[in-house]
């Protein structure tokens, strides 16, 4: 598994999140998290209509800020985008699948079981943080 490499909080210059080096054909990997309201005014429309619609437009706002930066450095752009309430925006999807598979090598499970078990993480802290911004959001109203 190769290592995670992690952004400064203070470099606002950033085009991703996590770097993982040796992605693909020697070439790192530019994580870019997203996580998008699909009730947000500007794609509500398209969610009513769509399953993932709202992930959708995330992941192409990240690309859009991001791909031309990572193409600089050499990197992989990899947005991994989720809507609030937990549909995961298909390269987010592929990624995932692709971790599986690399951890799947090393433990006594089996992919589906792996993959399960990472979503099943990724919806908890999920869950967490957005607890998290629902009670900051109630502390600071009157």
């Amino acid at each position: 598994m190769p290592s995670l490499w992690y952004w400064s909080a203070k470099d606002r210059s950033r085009p991703a999140d996590i770097l993982i080096p040796n992605w693909s054909l020697s070439r790192s990997a530019a994580f870019d998290i997203k996580v998008i309201h699909p009730l947000n005014n500007s794609k509500i429309s398209d969610a009513g209509q769509t399953s993932g619609a709202s992930a959708a437009v995330g992941e192409q706002e990240k690309l859009d800020n991001n791909a031309l930066g990572c193409l600089e450095r050499g990197w992989i752009c990899v947005p991994l985008v989720v809507e609030a309430y937990g549909d995961w925006e298909i390269t987010a999807n592929e990624t995932f699948s692709r971790i599986a598979r690399r951890l799947v090598i090393h433990s006594h499970s089996s992919n589906s079981e792996t993959l399960n078990a990472m979503h099943c993480c990724l919806g908890t802290v999920l869950m967490r943080q957005n607890a998290q911004a629902l009670l900051a959001r109630s502390a600071s109203s009157p």
